[in-house]
């Protein structure tokens, strides 16, 4: 269904800052425009899996669907999680 959610292959969040990729799935994210596409439907956080969990999962798509990011670490999710 186009627009209903942000493009994660080649995605813009997913290969670009990790903080703010972790940031995202923590707390949330609704209403951005991407590449001049609008995407309204709101995507909750996911504070409560663990901080592996999150590493894990974001690792993957950061390295999958044509992406070519870096690994998402434990500790990176730790700190930005302590952040707020």
């Amino acid at each position: 269904m186009p627009s209903l959610a942000p493009p994660i292959i080649e995605g813009v969040f997913v290969n670009g800052d990790k903080k703010k990729l972790i940031e995202i799935v923590l707390n949330g994210l609704q209403g951005v425009e991407i590449k001049g596409e609008h995407y309204a439907s709101p995507m909750p956080g996911f504070a409560y899996l663990s901080d592996a969990e999150i590493a894990d999962v974001l690792t993957y798509v950061r390295s999958s669907f044509k992406n070519k990011g870096t690994s998402v670490t434990e500790q990176e999710v730790k700190e930005a999680r302590n952040t707020k």
